[in-house]
């Protein structure tokens, strides 16, 4: 088997090739990342994330309001307890592990705004669906228009 050639260039040049860089040098890269496996690995992210904010919003509505009349310290420790809370803190760690994975992977431009447009419309269905929470049409309308905004943004042809 017959190794590419190595050749010297920027860090910027490697992000744009596609490829990557080890110490200056270009190493082309064999792997081919195309678009689904990407949307999956996005939505995972953006379900995990959701799913974050039900848990840490029903811990607020078991627990009420934050007061920090009776003391900042008190406070946080009144929240910290809270198993809902711990939980949704935990998930958004391993998120974050899923994140970071992703990023050595995908340009950030596209992993954060494709990531975004998946977590409104899910956190908006969510929100519905688990919560109780109303969206005027109008604000429907927006979810998708800035979802499909997100898309247009990063659509690049064949």
């Amino acid at each position: 088997m017959k190794l590419p050639a190595l050749r010297r260039v920027t860090v910027r040049q490697c992000f744009v090739a596609g490829s990557t860089p080890i110490n200056g040098w270009y190493v082309p890269t064999t792997r081919n990342y195309t678009m689904l496996p990407n949307l999956v690995f996005i939505s995972i992210i953006a379900a995990g994330t959701v799913t974050a904010q039900l848990i840490l919003k029903r811990g607020f509505l078991l627990m009420g309001k934050i007061d920090f009349s009776s003391g900042m310290i008190v406070e946080i420790l009144r929240v910290m307890h809270s198993p809902y809370i711990i939980g949704a803190l935990f998930l958004q760690g391993i998120i974050a592990l899923f994140w970071i994975y992703a990023l050595s992977r995908m340009q950030l431009v596209y992993l954060f705004t494709m990531s975004g447009a998946v977590f409104y419309i899910l956190l908006a269905i969510a929100s519905w669906i688990v919560l109780g929470e109303k969206l005027s049409p109008i604000q429907w309308l927006g979810v998708f228009l800035i979802s499909l905004g997100v898309v247009c943004f990063n659509f690049r042809p064949l």
